[in-house]
């Protein structure tokens, strides 16, 4: 594939006891990696889920599962709409608070067939 988009929906509530990922998740992005694909990174819950792909190039939060986060996560990676945003968090080490990035529509295309 020329793109791999990894969606990873990590929830952390007050029950839950570790905001860390299941294992599978970081190892599937490692293994990406490894086997160089450069794998875009869409976190539908935790954001902290970085820390441990903090590898990754291109990592989308977008704070929740509901469909309508999932249509513009999937609209904005199409270049369909724009990206806009800033942290509100940090994620410690590698993201401090207010990190983020704006983009126009139009800024990313989908491969060609």
């Amino acid at each position: 594939a020329d793109v791999v988009i990894v969606a990873s929906y990590v929830i952390q509530t007050s029950a839950t006891a570790s905001a860390a990922a299941p294992p599978a998740v970081p190892q599937l992005v490692t293994e990406l990696l490894r086997r160089g694909r450069a794998p875009i990174v869409v976190s539908f819950g935790n954001p902290y889920l970085l820390r441990e792909i903090a590898a990754v190039s291109t990592y989308l939060v977008a704070w929740g599962g509901s469909t309508v986060s999932q249509q513009a996560a999937a609209r904005a990676l199409l270049g369909e709409i724009g990206i806009s945003g800033r942290l509100p968090v940090s994620i410690p080490p590698v993201a401090p608070i207010g990190t983020g990035l704006m983009r126009a529509s139009g800024g990313m295309t989908a491969p060609r067939q």
